[in-house]
């Protein structure tokens, strides 16, 4: 076989590798939009049940207000946990449940004094965390963590909300232990329970005192 036969084998191989791989590529993202429209079909279905939070045992439906003063907002939807491979949707910290909402007033980036009420929720888009903040009037951000609240709080010349997640209300201690009452939370490998975190604050406090 000369080398101009054997080059011509090797790229007809390499064509047909190449079209069974991104045959294989959109068949996986046809599963993966098709596992996303179930998560968005159970968020539907469950992600307004009644709480378990023994604060709000006698609520049945959303929305909850929570929070004081500037940092008051209304959850609309609890949502349900991320499958466990979905790592982009918790962290050390925080669970990020597919299809939670909330809203808020807070300042109109462009006038101070108006107020505007924004929109937040939690989606998954190919099995990655999106975040999205839509407010009245139109303006629209969505992206990663970092992405939207970069874009968003580039928006104003100063703002009273130290992370999105305080923006979103997962800060919030109710919210909090919400979302770890929705089910086993075991899986999340990183991250740590609220009450876990609490203890070893104590523990720090009670070494420092001694």
């Amino acid at each position: 076989m000369d080398d101009h036969t054997m080059l011509n084998e090797c790229f007809a191989q390499y064509i047909d590798i190449k079209k069974k791989t991104d045959e294989k590529r959109r068949e996986l993202l046809g599963l993966q939009q098709r596992r996303d429209a179930l998560l968005d079909l159970l968020v539907f279905v469950k992600g307004q049940r009644p709480l378990k939070y023994t604060e709000f045992e006698t609520e049945s439906t959303f929305p909850i207000v929570l929070g004081k003063a500037h940092s008051k907002f209304s959850l609309t939807s609890i949502g349900i946990l991320p499958p466990e491979e979905y790592t982009s949707f918790y962290s050390p910290m925080y669970i990020y449940p597919i299809g939670y909402k909330i809203k808020r007033k807070y300042a109109s980036p462009e006038k101070s004094d108006q107020k505007l009420t924004y929109f937040c929720q939690i989606r998954s888009v190919n099995g990655e965390c999106v975040f999205e903040i839509r407010a009245t009037g139109g303006k629209h951000w969505a992206g990663s963590r970092s992405q939207v609240w970069s874009a968003f709080t580039s928006e104003f010349q100063k703002i009273s909300f130290s992370s999105l997640e305080e923006f979103f209300g997962l800060t919030n201690e109710t919210t909090t232990k919400l979302i770890e009452e929705m089910g086993d939370i075991s899986p999340f490998t990183t991250y740590v329970p609220m009450r876990q975190r609490a203890r070893k604050i104590k523990k720090a406090k009670r070494e420092e005192d001694l």
